[in-house]
Order: structure tokens, then C-alpha cells, then sequence
């Protein structure tokens, strides 16, 4: 089943090796690559390549909802493809590409199908995507379909709206050299009146088992999920174990804001890299605080790691998922103070710990554990808080008074305050010279 129209007789001429006519130009061509939801924002910024029937090659970039255009081509039908290499620095991905072994040719485009979704949950192709009725013609392309090289991407599936792959064949023979035009690509047949928008489905997502992993963080706080892979025993792992593939796979939040915000993270309970299977193991959550302006010649933040355990058995009377499919993990955070340096400059210190339901401090840090088949599609939300009871880095290095905090004269002997204390000053974060902490002055 294809959705193409019949190709109109006028046009007919550019596709014959038998009738030679004069080429002309005035085409204009049109498309948009959306996912499974109808959705382009995943393709924005892709380049793309297009190539019509006297050879010549059109190149773009796609917009912010994954649409490009070719303008002013010669008639006739073009052949378009996504065959721009992969430049990013995805440890994973790297790894495939350089591996001493049969290294892999991912594109941009692989990379990008890849974090996108099936409708279906056994990843058959869906009829209905919100895309259909938004141009001309609707075709579901694979990313096999757009690249040079596939033989390391998932076999075709039957489609219901099928490219037509005898365009690029017929287009390239119909060449006085067929050598001059790539055979790979999508062929498109130009709407006549060029008003339409066609539409491309790029199905290369995996229906691979995940959870989302939010942190709701305070203000002036960034969050990174580095998600811990264990590759299976056997021999599909030899190769990655002896290369040293890669295991953390992290993902950032956007950069620190002056506000409180939530950061979320889908995690996927597996992987397969190169052949060998992986599977996660559990996940570090990094949290970083800033507590200055940035300064070329002074630290400013500080960070500490919370943890998600992945087990295949929760110990007894250990809490699961609740029945909302959301499970809160509270934690709490305060910075502690000190000086360094000849100046005495004041620096501060994360510290971190969990939290009770009475939001008491416990032992261990922010974090937890989840069963691993509880949490398939479900949510677990890192709640940390900001105290505002800043504490002194070292115990009894500091005097607190009714002013505040006032830092004790060191002795060759301890960094203690005394009986009878001796009080210094500091070097503020502003570059004053303070005596009490946090006012600087008394």
C-alpha cells in the first residue's frame, strides 16, 4: 500500500530513457520529519541531502519542527537522505565508531530516531499519526530508508505507508551515468502546484523498559543522572568488556537557575551496545549548589552524589511503589562553612542527607532503592530541600554568639576555639573583611 499519487503525464518525459527532453527548473519540494506522536522537534537541526534527476545536489538544514525545502530543483522526482555522520559525544556512540572491530557508521540521524518512542507497545507501525492530514503524501521511512549504510540497523518492517523504493532505482538508471546518483534515499514525486507539505516518519526508537527519574531541586541547584550498566556474561560481551566499553551514561539538567525548578530524566533498564546487552544497575545523582557568582580564581559551588539502587527484591518492610506510580525520596541539604588561604577566604561546602517523614536527618545520603520490575513506567522523585541553618565545617572552629558565627584564632596546637576564645577575621565572599558569619559584621 503506498500513498503516492500516479505521476502526471507532462512529467513523464523526466523519468524516460527513451524520450530525451530539456531539463527544466521551477520545482520546489517540501518535507517534515516527525515521529511516531506527529511530533519534529527530536529532528531539529538535522542536515539534510537532496539530489534531482540532472545530478545536482541540494543540502539544508532542518527547522525547529524538523522541516526543510528544496527551491527552484529541476522537474521531476528528487531523492532525499540524512546521511550527515554522528559528532556528538556519546560515550556509547564513540565507542561503536572506534572500535578496532567492525566500528559502526551511526549517523545523526540514528541517534535522534533512537530517543524517540513506538505508539505501539510491540513496535508495530501505527495507520494513525496527527501528521497524515498535514501535506500531500505521508510516507513512514526507517532510518534505513535516509542512510548510506544499514546493514547494522533493524530489518524493515511492513509499513502501511511504504516508501516507494523503485524511485531511486528508475531516477538513477534513467542517468547517462547511474554512477553519478547515490541509490540510497527517499524518492519524492514534487506536488505540481508545490503547496504541500510532505510528511516523514522516521521510525527507529526502541521499546526498550524505562522509568522517569525527576529531581526537584532548590534554588541555584543542577542536577546530572549518571545511570550505572552491568554488560551480561557470555560471549556477546567479550568484545565490550575487552575494549573497556563504555558502563555510565549520563544525562545533565539544563544549567543552574536562580529559581527552584524539577529536572527529569527517562532511564532505560537496558541497553544494547555493539551486540552486548546491559543492564542497569543503579543510578548516581549528582547535585550541584552554587553558592557565588562564578569567579575565574574561586570556586563557587560545591556537589554531592544521592543514589538509586536498582534490586530484584525489596528487603522486608521496605517501601515500593505506591499506587499513584510516584515514589518520593526526601533529602535535605545545607552548606557548611569555612576559611582557606593566607586571606582566610570564606568557601562553603555541600552536605547533604536523607530525610525521615518527620524530616529528620538520617545516616546515609539522599536516595534509595526501587524494584526493578515495580518501577517499569513509573516515576521516582529525588525531593531535596535547602536548610537554612548553615553549620560551621569544622565542629568548634567557630564560636556561635547572638551575631552570628565569629571564627576562632588558630593555635599551633588545634584549630579548636579555646575556653577563653580569641576571635579573628575572614575575607567574605564579597572580598570584605568580615567578623561574623553571615552578616560579615557585627
Amino acid at each position: 500500500m503506498t500513498s503516492y499519487k500516479p505521476l502526471k503525464s507532462e512529467d513523464t518525459p523526466f523519468l524516460s530513457n527513451k524520450i530525451l527532453a530539456c531539463p527544466r527548473r521551477g520545482n520546489r519540494v517540501s518535507f517534515q520529519l516527525v515521529d511516531e506522536s506527529g511530533d519534529g522537534k527530536i529532528f531539529a537541526g538535522l542536515s539534510f541531502k537532496v539530489v534531482d534527476q540532472e545530478s545536482q545536489i541540494y543540502s539544508g538544514i532542518l527547522d525547529a519542527e524538523g522541516r526543510g525545502k528544496v527551491d527552484n530543483c529541476f522537474k521531476g522526482p528528487i531523492i532525499l537522505s540524512l546521511p550527515a555522520a554522528y559528532i556528538g559525544t556519546d560515550s556509547a556512540y564513540r565507542w561503536l565508531m572506534t572500535r578496532p572491530h567492525y566500528p559502526l557508521p551511526i549517523t545523526e540521524l540514528q541517534v535522534r530516531a533512537e530517543q524517540t518512542r513506538f505508539i505501539n507497545p510491540n513496535a508495530q507501525r501505527t495507520a494513525h499519526n496527527p501528521a497524515v492530514n498535514a501535506g500531500d503524501n505521508f510516507i513512514q521511512v526507517e532510518v534505513r530508508d535516509l542512510v548510506e549504510h544499514g546493514a547494522h540497523l533493524p530489518p524493515r518492517v511492513p509499513a502501511p505507508f511504504a516508501p516507494n523504493r523503485g524511485i531511486p532505482i528508475a531516477l538513477a538508471a534513467s542517468q547517462h551515468s547511474p554512477d553519478e546518483l547515490p541509490l540510497f534515499g527517499v524518492g519524492l514525486l514534487p506536488n505540481r502546484r508545490m503547496l504541500g507539505l510532505l510528511t516523514l516518519l522516521t521510525l527507529g526508537g526502541c521499546a526498550s523498559k524505562d522509568f522517569t527519574l525527576e529531581t526537584d531541586l532548590p534554588a541555584n541547584f543542577a542536577a546530572t543522572a549518571e545511570a550505572r550498566y552491568e554488560p551480561a556474561e557470555g560471549p556477546e560481551c567479550a568484545l565490550f568488556r575487552a575494549t573497556k566499553g563504555p558502563t555510565v551514561y549520563p544525562q545533565e539538567s539544563p544549567d543552574i537557575i536562580p529559581e527552584p525548578r524539577r529536572a527529569s530524566f527517562r532511564i532505560p533498564l537496558g541497553k544494547r551496545v555493539g551486540g552486548c546487552p546491559l543492564t542497569l544497575d543503579g543510578v548516581g545523582i549528582k547535585l550541584m549548589g552554587q553558592w557565588r557568582p562564578y569567579h575565574p580564581n574561586f570556586t563557587g559551588s560545591s556537589y554531592v552524589y544521592a543514589s538509586l539502587g536498582l534490586l530484584e527484591q525489596l528487603p522486608a518492610n521496605y517501601p515500593g511503589i505506591p499506587s499513584d506510580g510516584v515514589r518520593v525520596l526526601n533529602g535535605q541539604c545545607r552548606w557548611l562553612f569555612r576559611t582557606s588561604g593566607a586571606k582566610r577566604q570564606l568557601i562553603k561546602i555541600l552536605d547533604c542527607r536523607a530525610v525521615d517523614e518527620h524530616g529528620q536527618w538520617l545516616k546515609h545520603m539522599p536516595g534509595g532503592a526501587v524494584q526493578r520490575e515495580q518501577v517499569v513506567g513509573k516515576t521516582v522523585r529525588l525531593v531535596i530541600e535547602m536548610s537554612s541553618n548553615d553549620e560551621p565545617y569544622y565542629s568548634r572552629s567557630w564560636l556561635k554568639t547572638s551575631k552570628g558565627w565569629k571564627p576562632c584564632q588558630e593555635t599551633k596546637e588545634t584549630i579548636r576555639c579555646q575556653s577563653s576564645p580569641t576571635f579573628t577575621d575572614y575575607t567574605g565572599v564579597d572580598g570584605r573583611t568580615c567578623t561574623v558569619y553571615p552578616n560579615c559584621t557585627e
